[in-house]
């Protein structure tokens, strides 16, 4: 069970029945809570090769991804890289999976399909719900 490092609590990351799926709350930038469910595909990854392989943005439409699949996805590259979150809650999920290591960066840039991959998964973010924006906030880019 991961618990956030923030005072007040978000509701637990927990796995799901599914051994591929966790529920994942965080506390966004803003102090809202937020919770969503994640399945991975492969690897304990929602989109595995999304650093190599170019997606277009249909294919990432009919993936049909929840707000927190997307806020996953658009920081797996980053994780994949070693990349530090800042955010307690994000740093918990990362750092319970097998594969990420966190080698304590903080400005890593992405390129080549990685960079447009995250372009348009944000971009689908845009236009998936009403809490997409807060969802956002836990971008890479977004400061703490």
């Amino acid at each position: 069970v991961l618990y956030s490092g923030n005072p007040a609590p978000a509701e637990e990351s927990v796995p799901a029945a599914d051994p591929n799926t966790v529920v994942l709350g965080i506390v966004s930038k803003g102090g809202e809570r937020l919770v969503g469910t994640v399945h991975f595909r492969e690897n304990e990854q929602v989109i595995p090769d999304s650093s190599t392989r170019l997606y277009t943005e249909q294919e990432l439409a009919q993936l049909g991804l929840t707000d927190a699949e997307l806020c996953i996805a658009w920081n797996e590259p980053f994780a994949r890289l070693g990349y530090h979150f800042n955010n307690p809650d994000l740093n918990n999920y990362f750092q319970a999976r097998s594969w990420y290591h966190d080698k304590g960066l903080s400005n890593s840039t992405l390129s080549g399909n990685a960079a447009t991959n995250n372009t348009r998964l944000q971009k689908l973010a845009d236009t998936n719900s009403s809490t997409s924006a807060l969802w956002k906030q836990l971008s890479n880019t977004a400061s703490y």
